[in-house]
């Protein structure tokens, strides 16, 4: 995984969110799809996960009412 976040950055995360526990996490999947296409830089074929934005939009809107 590569992430734009500092040490210190991921450090404060942590820290922000070590009480959290399994009963105060909401799952929520995001829809979409499973695709895959030829990436002519590396010459291969890659997988990539295509958005649903309307399904987005509903989790997100339903998610708000948590």
């Amino acid at each position: 995984m590569d992430t734009n976040l500092s040490d210190a950055q991921i450090l404060a995360l942590a820290t922000d969110f070590k009480a959290v526990t399994q009963d105060n996490v909401e799952y929520f999947q995001l829809p979409g799809l499973d695709i895959t296409a030829h990436d002519p830089l590396v010459g291969a074929d890659v997988d990539y996960y295509e958005p649903e934005i309307a399904g987005i939009k509903r989790v997100v809107l339903n998610a708000v009412q948590y």
